[in-house]
């Protein structure tokens, strides 16, 4: 391919559009916006397609909106918005603009979550590299199957860190 551009710099969060160690990215064709989980500033930067700063929410912490590493990032097919924070042990999820609706999550239910996707359907799967599983979920936090364990065999995963959907709903 050929190179197109650069976004961004190490910057912290008194910066906009700076960067440290920025670990997902989630990109939508419905608004052509670009969400990027900026890990070590503890926020989520919006970017238009072009590569413009255009918002950023979330600050350090463990409250509705505040991360504590937010690690992947989700889109799903009616904008909501889907946020690892990957030591708040936690799924959160936001309005395209920022806004807080839901949560799901804890210790007792996730380990070390680092990756998530969504389908067209609404249903969201997130990636546990703690435990080497991926477990899918309704939109809502509800739980729907699990499958792996932590490993190297057949139906096991070794930290794994990321998963996708594809159009047809494979994973």
């Amino acid at each position: 391919g050929n190179f197109l551009s650069v976004w961004g710099y190490q910057g912290d969060s008194l910066t906009t559009d700076g960067f440290r160690r920025p670990r997902g990215i989630a990109a939508t064709a419905r608004d052509n916006f670009v969400y990027v989980a900026d890990t070590d500033n503890h926020r989520i930067q919006v970017f238009t397609a072009g590569g413009a700063f255009f918002r950023q929410w979330g600050s350090i912490g463990g409250g509705v909106g505040q991360f504590n590493g937010p690690y992947g990032i989700a889109v799903d097919g009616s904008g909501s918005v889907y946020v690892v924070d990957e030591y708040g042990h936690r799924i959160q999820v936001f309005a395209a603009d920022g806004t807080f609706l839901r949560q799901w999550g804890g210790a007792a239910q996730f380990s070390r979550p680092l990756g998530i996707a969504a389908d067209r359907r609404g249903e969201v799967f997130v990636v546990d590299a703690g435990i080497g599983r991926i477990t899918k979920f309704t939109a809502y936090g509800a739980l729907l199957l699990q499958w792996g364990s932590e490993g190297r065999g057949e139906g096991q995963f070794y930290h794994p860190v990321a998963t996708t959907v594809d159009g047809s709903g494979s994973i």
